[in-house]
């Protein structure tokens, strides 16, 4: 059992950009910076497993509380062509959890030069989730 904490910073840089071809409807989407600090703490438990490999299986799973301590809106601000530039409006995206429960799981075949891997992560909270996984193949030369 391992326990773990990490601090993220992200700034989020969108550059603006205009729809064409639609004349008085054609969008016009704003710059916009959003920034983001997010921190976990949790821990993790693995277990090498003698499966008859070359190597043991790893198997993992964790599991933590994070919080989001910057914006948790994501928005945009836009206008369309047929209108003035001041009359924009906001356009609102999925919120970022402001707490959540984080969680994931792994499986890892690890041999002298290369690894073999699988894994899952996830978080819900504050009426999101996300989820997201990952396989490959690592090569060490």
């Amino acid at each position: 059992m391992t326990p773990f904490a990490s601090l993220q910073g992200v700034v989020f840089d969108q550059d603006s950009f205009t729809e064409t071809g639609a004349g008085a409807i054609n969008l016009h989407v704003q710059d916009e910076s959003t920034n983001s600090a997010f921190g976990v703490v949790g821990t993790e438990l693995a277990y090498l497993l003698p499966a008859g490999f070359a190597a043991p299986l790893m198997i993992s799973g964790r599991v933590g509380w994070a919080q989001e301590f910057g914006d948790t809106e994501r928005t945009a601000s836009v206008f369309f062509d047929g209108t003035p530039s001041a009359a924009t409006f906001t356009v609102t995206g999925a919120p970022v959890p402001g707490n959540a429960v984080v969680f994931g799981a792994g499986l890892a075949l690890a041999a002298p030069g290369f690894e073999l891997f699988a894994r899952y992560d996830g978080a819900e909270g504050d009426g999101a989730s996300v989820h997201g996984g990952s396989a490959g193949l690592r090569f060490v030369f």
